[in-house]
Formats: C-alpha cells, sequence, structure tokens
C-alpha cells in the first residue's frame, strides 16, 4: 500500500525539536567549539552556564518526549502481553515434554547398566563352569607334560567359545612353567586373572540429546588459586570495575590493576 501524504508527514512533526531547544542547543555548541577555558574563574563560569542550560534543555526534551515514551510503552506492555497469552502455554507444553524425555533417558540408563550388570555376572557365572570343566578334565594328569597334552586335546573338542579362551590362557602358563620362562608366566597369569572382557551395553542415543554442565561455586578462594596457578583459566573470572574503583579510593594496591586519577563535570 502506498503511503498517504499524512503518513509521511505526522512522524517528521512529531520529532520537530522546539525553536527554544535549538536555541540551547547552538548555546552548547558555542561554548564546546569556541569557549575560552583558561583560568579557574572560566572553569566555574562554563560549568555553570553548561549545566543551567543544559538542564533548561533537558527539561524541554523530556516534557516533549514523554507522551511518546508513554504511548511507546503502553504499546509494548500490551505486545508483551499478547506474546506471553500466545508463547508461554508453549514453552510450558515444551518444558513438560522435555522433562518426560529426560525422566525416559535415566529410565534407560538404569535399565542399560542394570543389563549390563546381569551380562557381566552371567559371564562369570559361565566363565567359571568353564574353569570346573577343565580342571575335571585334567585332573588325571600326573604331571605338567600331561595336563598340557590334556588341555590341548580338550581345546580341540571344546566348541564354547569362552572355555576355549580360558583354556589358551591356562597353556600359555604351563607352557611358561614347563619351559622356565618366568615373564611369559606373569603375562598369562595376568590375562587368566583378567579374564574375558566385560560386556558393554551401549547407551541408546536419542535425535536431539546432548549434554549440558550445571556450575555451582562451592569455594570461590579454590577457584581464584587454580586461575593464578593457570593463566588460561583467566576467561572463568569477570573483574568488576566498580568494586575496583571503590578499592582505589580506599587507597588499596591491587597489583595487575593500573589506576589513573581523572577529573570529571557532573552533567
Amino acid at each position: 500500500m502506498p503511503e498517504t501524504k499524512k503518513q509521511t508527514e505526522e512522524p517528521t512533526a512529531l520529532m520537530k525539536m522546539p525553536d527554544d531547544v535549538i536555541m540551547h542547543m547552538s548555546q552548547i555548541e558555542e561554548y564546546a567549539e569556541t569557549g575560552a577555558i583558561a583560568t579557574r574563574e572560566d572553569i566555574e563560569t562554563t560549568a555553570r552556564e553548561y549545566r543551567k542550560i543544559n538542564a533548561e534543555m533537558k527539561s524541554k526534551i523530556l516534557a516533549l518526549i514523554k507522551p511518546m515514551k508513554d504511548a511507546a510503552k503502553l504499546a509494548h506492555t500490551k505486545v508483551c502481553d499478547f506474546e506471553k497469552a500466545s508463547v508461554k502455554p508453549n514453552v510450558d507444553y515444551e518444558a513438560a515434554i522435555v522433562k518426560k524425555i529426560q525422566l525416559c533417558l535415566a529410565d534407560l540408563e538404569v535399565k542399560r547398566k542394570a543389563e549390563e550388570e546381569r551380562l557381566k555376572k552371567e559371564r562369570e557365572t559361565e566363565l567359571e563352569n568353564a574353569r570346573k570343566r577343565i580342571f575335571n578334565y585334567t585332573k588325571a594328569a600326573k604331571n605338567i607334560n600331561e595336563k598340557i597334552a590334556l588341555m590341548a586335546q580338550r581345546l580341540e573338542e571344546c566348541d564354547d567359545e569362552l572355555e576355549a579362551e580360558e583354556i589358551n590362557a591356562q597353556l600359555s602358563v604351563l607352557e611358561a612353567k614347563r619351559d622356565g620362562k618366568v615373564e611369559q608366566i606373569e603375562e598369562a597369569a595376568e590375562s587368566i586373572a583378567v579374564g574375558v572382557p566385560e560386556p558393554v551395553v551401549a547407551p541408546q542415543k536419542v535425535k536431539g540429546q546432548y549434554y549440558d554442565y550445571d556450575i555451582t561455586v562451592v569455594n570461590k578462594e579454590a577457584v581464584i588459586k587454580a586461575v593464578a596457578g593457570n593463566p588460561v583459566l583467566l576467561g572463568i573470572l569477570d573483574i568488576n570495575i566498580t568494586n575496583c574503583k571503590a578499592f582505589a579510593k580506599q587507597k588499596v594496591n591491587i597489583p595487575g590493576l593500573r589506576v589513573n586519577k581523572v577529573a570529571k563535570v557532573r552533567r
């Protein structure tokens, strides 16, 4: 839709500066550009006149824009109320859905760990049974060579993967003992002690799932000491300039800060 003459003129007319405000601005501009300040009296006079003119100008400008600001604030409030009424339910629904997802993930993790523990115990039982079968099969052996021969025979007949791995491990120990190889005996004994690797149940992945971190400062002094000992961590500190100024006024020397006292004029 093309803009009408009224639509294009209204904002310009609304924001037009009053003549007295323009006059005050011209006076301030003159002070800034051509005003000479050479003595303490000049400083006091300039500051006094500037404050007076600036106060009058601000008063007139505030009176001019107050109705516009009030109208804008009211419009903004209405927009925010509409946003809350239309968006908040969806935010609440999303929070409820996320909570359900988190509870489900937690439940799945509990089940995963339980299944992992069950498989671990099942594997331990199978390994123990395999060792008993090996012992019963070889207990008639009169010496180490006969035991090695019986275990090798059992390995050929065995169709159980777990038992076969255990036989191989025990054979390595027996052969190392027979040959007097101390280092190999230790390595083989370690493999028997470790046994078969524990089963691992991989956690289920959910699309959109990610991990975040909740940080709570429990010992501020410990954090500061850690940063002092490792400059890489400086990024976690936020130096409060306002507090630094307060300490500077109290003549407190803080290493790492350069303090310059500067004169400023209140407006």
